[in-house]
């Protein structure tokens, strides 16, 4: 639980009597109101990919313990959900306080019937196919609809403040999400708020039906093309991988974009022909009833195939064969592509002090872009993110928090005081 309260300790480095508080304040807090825990595997965790989670309310809380977490993962291979939920039953509460749980295993009765999509999507859910990881946003959308799902088996004898947090949850984080499990969640949680027999517990329904109608409207999906779209494409992950793709392809761009568009011509509906309207393409995999596997994979493929358009210089439009252009004259770069070999240490609290020593630099003026340009402090930490295999795409969200938080000026500086010992170290050992 200690580093659920100070994100920013490190392993190995001396804890203050202020983390130590906090992690007291979060232990009395969790004991005092014993809120249900949900465990669920987090594969793309940067530390360690085969921790076990622990939420509650949407906020991350802790982790299970490396000696449970064969437990765990044993009793998740056992579950027909990705998810388990578990009761507080021992609260210890200390330096390094830490919970003890018990993992509720009764059966719960299945929510209504509905029938998925008859289109095959075999294909797309190969296991090699190129994904972007889930994001913070939707693993708290799974966690809350699995909380729903329990609390929906008596909808009026559940908590209301309950349902409404985890329906504020779940909404949030479905709001961009146009797969066929989170259409299908949506159907079913109106429709269970509907049979309630408290009118309260009903008019919770209400906000859904506006999202339901709003979804896929015209209007939704500009928006949602422009920002979330927008955002995902631009993400360093996104990088990464076009990167391990063109790596893959060995800087054939051309020979690349014929076997993106080999897949996605196999998409139901020519679907491939309207490749070129964001808006339409999005609507139509949500109409498609795709499941979400599908959908991760045919998104990767769309934004690797408008990245590839864009180093290529052409529209993101439908082609036919004589299109397409000869790899023979295209120039990737001047260097042989290759993946940067450097990462960064994966140490407890390395990526805040490695955003604080870049931004002082940033802001002393000392990095410029090709030919002295000016360089944006975005594609600044970008490009070192790339470098770096590490995603520093919310480094303005992590100082702001630092810098908003109770983290006094001496936690801001202490990386540079420690270079500073170091330096002088290295001076004396000449």
């Amino acid at each position: 639980m200690h580093y659920a309260a100070n994100p920013e300790a490190e392993a190995g480095k001396p804890d203050t009597e202020e983390m130590h508080v906090r992690t007291r304040e979060l232990l009395n807090k969790i004991d005092r109101e014993r809120p249900q825990v949900s465990l669920f595997a987090e594969p793309t965790n940067l530390f360690n990919p085969d921790c076990i989670m622990a939420f509650s309310r949407g906020k991350r809380v802790g982790r299970v313990a490396d000696d449970c977490v064969g437990e765990v993962k044993s009793l998740l291979a056992q579950s027909e959900d990705p998810i388990l939920f578990a009761r507080v039953e021992e609260v210890t509460i200390k330096e390094h306080g830490h919970l003890i749980v018990v993992v509720e295993a009764e059966e719960l009765t299945n929510m209504l019937p509905l029938k998925s999509s008859e289109i095959e999507w075999d294909m797309w859910l190969k296991d090699d196919m190129m994904r972007l990881s889930p994001h913070q946003q939707v693993l708290a959308e799974i966690e809350a609809y699995y909380y729903l799902k329990g609390l929906m088996k008596n909808v009026d004898e559940a908590d209301i403040t309950d349902l409404k947090i985890y329906l504020g949850l779940w909404m949030q984080g479905s709001c961009h999400d146009l797969s066929r499990e989170a259409r299908e969640a949506r159907t079913q949680l109106i429709a269970q708020l509907e049979m309630a027999q408290d009118k309260e517990v009903r008019s919770l329904n209400e906000p859904m039906k506006e999202q339901r109608t709003s979804i896929c409207g015209r209007m939704a999906l500009i928006e949602r093309a422009s920002e979330w779209w927008t955002d995902r494409l631009e993400s360093a992950e996104m990088e990464r991988l076009w990167l391990k793709w063109c790596l893959a392809n060995e800087g054939h761009l051309w020979c690349g974009l014929r076997e993106i568009d080999e897949m996605l011509r196999q998409l139901p509906g020519e679907l491939y022909l309207d490749i070129d309207k964001r808006d339409v393409v999005l609507s139509r995999l949500y109409y498609m009833n795709t499941p979400r596997k599908a959908l991760d994979a045919i998104l990767t493929l769309l934004m690797l195939r408008e990245l590839t358009c864009r180093q290529l210089g052409i529209e993101m439009k439908p082609m036919i064969e004589k299109e397409y252009g000869s790899d023979k004259v295209v120039e990737v770069c001047d260097e042989p592509l290759r993946e940067s070999p450097i990462y960064l240490s994966t140490a407890k609290g390395q990526k805040i002090d490695l955003i604080r020593v870049m931004n002082v630099m940033y802001e002393q003026g000392r990095f410029n872009g090709k030919d002295g340009a000016r360089l944006t402090k975005k594609e600044f930490f970008t490009e070192m993110g790339r470098t770096l295999h590490v995603d520093l795409s919310d480094y303005d969200k992590d100082l702001s928090r630092s810098m908003s938080d109770s983290t006094k000026l001496e936690k801001h500086t202490k990386p540079f005081e420690d270079m500073k010992q170091k330096m002088i170290e290295i001076w004396n050992s000449k």
